[in-house]
């Protein structure tokens, strides 16, 4: 009979897998094929702390962030009486009143415009953070970190290869906005920015310079893959991520054959990126600017936005019907239902507060897995957990070019990594595990 905690890794297992290879799972089979299975994990997890007396589930201590978080999109789902929203969000009643001839004085309404798209996304949140307690609540031992750690790698090290092959041969180098398994090469970039670091780190906990050596290829080989989707944003945050563990490797006094593994995946990206030639380089970022400029307008729209609904927002989700409203250039036919940075869209969505909740929540765990780091000596511990860490700032470093947390298998993938390497930092293993590298 299989126990709960192999349940538990088998079906995260499943997540890891499935999630990236139907478009990233935005399409509606796909997410919520990932959504009901990941709060079902987290049914499962519950009901076996209920069962057990000597269990209890581990959470951070600033957990309550979260939970304060939620309570600000629930309330956008309250009805609220017209005289309170006239001081808490004045421009829902100026707008409500523009397209109803008659609003009673005593009316109620609710700081959401529309309830449906706030509820998916609140039921998309919770399903893709519940990865995170599942994870810190499941993984103990030494041989769990290292499936999940290499299913991550080689799952994407296959997709690698998958959209280089697709793009350069069957498309014949055509210019296209898909790559590999996903919708949009800024996708694929966002997640693969994660991946490469935690690469790196884990080819740096080995003992053995042949598996070293390996994985720092595996990294060239994910590396030069986001630079040939030619996403430019992604590049750039890979590159910044990279260079954030170099210094923090140089902090540390790590050895050349350390660093050796890192120059080794950025010389096999360079040679890679030279056999591509520079043609599609040249096509990408020569509009590098008209983009960045593209993007800066409706940053700047959406601010207008912020200043109206300044406290509890316009509503989770509700960013896409209200902001052709507020938009000043024309955009026919693109229709945007995200904004391109994250952190302004979740200002819009729910106000300064909610976002503060949110965002702060993300600035303590990571400063709390970064300080904790610090009082570690196992080489397994700081390298994993180094390489996680860099790849979740890549990633909010790419956010604020892109909508990386509205795209489930991105999202999955950031809660899973920083459950991992929380409770990595934390964990103290007691032997190395049979069949690591470093024991070859």
């Amino acid at each position: 009979m299989i126990s709960r905690s192999v349940l538990h890794e088998c079906i995260l297992l499943f997540l890891i897998i499935f999630s990236p290879l139907f478009y990233a799972a935005v399409t509606p089979l796909s997410a919520t094929i990932v959504q009901s299975v990941s709060l079902c994990l987290l049914l499962l997890l519950m009901s076996k702390l209920c069962f057990s007396s000597t269990r209890r589930i581990v959470y951070p201590s600033y957990l309550y962030l979260i939970g304060l978080f939620v309570c600000i999109i629930m309330l956008q789902l309250i009805y609220l009486p017209i005289f309170v929203l006239r001081v808490c969000s004045p421009h829902t009643v100026v707008l409500t009143e523009r397209n109803i001839d008659t609003l009673h004085a005593f009316a109620f309404l609710r700081t959401a415009f529309y309830s449906l798209p706030l509820r998916e996304e609140l039921v998309k949140f919770l399903s893709l953070f519940s990865i995170f307690i599942v994870t810190i609540n499941v993984l103990e031992k030494k041989r769990q970190f290292q499936r999940l750690i290499l299913t991550v790698i080689f799952l994407s090290l296959t997709l690698s290869f998958y959209g280089l092959f697709r793009k350069y041969t069957i498309l014949g180098a055509a210019e296209t906005q898909s790559f590999s398994t996903f919708g949009n090469a800024n996708h694929f970039a966002g997640y693969m920015i994660m991946v490469v670091p935690l690469a790196i780190g884990y080819g740096l906990s080995c003992r053995n310079i042949f598996a070293k050596l390996i994985f720092g290829f595996i990294a060239a080989m994910i590396s030069a893959s986001v630079f040939l989707s030619l996403s430019r944003a992604g590049s750039l945050s890979l590159v910044l991520s990279l260079l954030i563990m170099c210094y923090l490797l140089f902090r540390q006094n790590a050895g050349m054959l350390k660093y050796g593994v890192i120059i080794l995946a950025i010389a096999v990206s360079i040679l890679l990126l030279m056999l591509a030639g520079p043609g599609p380089f040249k096509k990408t970022f020569i509009f590098f600017k008209e983009g960045m400029l593209g993007r800066w307008a409706v940053a700047r729209d959406s601010l207008r936005m912020i200043r109206d609904f300044p406290l509890f927002g316009c509503g989770l989700g509700n960013f896409s019907y209200l902001f052709p409203s507020y938009q000043t250039f024309a955009t026919f036919p693109v229709y945007y239902k995200y904004l391109h940075n994250e952190y302004l869209q979740m200002i819009v969505e729910t106000g300064c507060i909610g976002a503060f909740f949110y965002f702060f929540f993300i600035f303590k765990m990571l400063k709390d897995i970064f300080s904790q780091l610090a009082t570690r000596h196992d080489p397994f511990v700081q390298h994993i957990v180094l390489g996680g860490w860099c790849g979740l700032v890549g990633l909010l470093f790419h956010s604020i070019f892109e909508f990386n947390f509205h795209i489930p298998a991105v999202a999955l993938l950031f809660w899973l990594i920083a459950g991992l390497i929380y409770k990595c930092v934390y964990t103290h293993f007691s032997q190395p595990a049979v069949g690591h590298p470093e024991d070859i």
